[in-house]
């Protein structure tokens, strides 16, 4: 079981399945309010639930991977807290393994791959609207992911062991993904 904090401070979110069937769901009790239950955030019979992801600029508000419209993928949902309203944010667009939103909008903008030969490719967009294209191809064996967006909307950091002995901390341009600084 998975164990940590809403945003709002006042959440506590949990990731429990039904008797060992390994759907998970996401749970929320409000540790504010005394009796409070726990409520299912959700509630797709035979879905699971992963890759959570919260932000500080949106306490009411987190994104949640959930296989409910495919049972091979997960979708992104975007659940209101306090209202438990759930809807589909973004859909996969076939393959995606991993989700990461922008920290000033809460978007999602970022999709990890797992390719046929065990390398991943970090995709991205430039807004919910925009097409998905890639940015980063890491081939099996080398370690590398995207660590943030950058505030100029331009560039984000990402971590890449390709070409060097260790992982190193880049800046990268979201145009094409080139190496514009290598950070440590």
């Amino acid at each position: 079981r998975q164990i940590f904090w809403a945003e709002d401070s006042k959440t506590l979110l949990y990731l429990q399945d039904d008797g060992g069937d390994e759907n998970f769901h996401l749970f929320a009790v409000d540790v504010s309010k005394e009796g409070s239950k726990a409520r299912d955030l959700t509630p797709f019979d035979g879905a699971k639930a992963q890759n959570v992801i919260t932000n500080k600029r949106f306490p009411d508000e987190l994104l949640v991977a959930v296989n409910a419209r495919d049972k091979a993928q997960f979708d992104m949902y975007r659940v209101q807290l306090e209202s438990g309203a759930i809807e589909l944010d973004t859909e996969n667009p076939g393959g995606i393994v991993g989700w990461g939103s922008e920290d000033e909008s809460f978007e999602v903008r970022e999709g990890i791959r797992v390719n046929p030969d065990s390398s991943k490719t970090v995709l991205v967009r430039n807004s919910k609207s925009d097409e998905w294209r890639d940015l980063a191809v890491f081939p099996y064996g080398e370690e590398g992911g995207m660590v943030d967006f950058c505030n100029d909307g331009e560039h984000a950091l990402m971590t890449s062991s390709v070409g060097r002995e260790t992982t190193a901390l880049t800046k990268v341009k979201l145009s094409d993904g080139s190496t514009t600084e290598v950070i440590a």
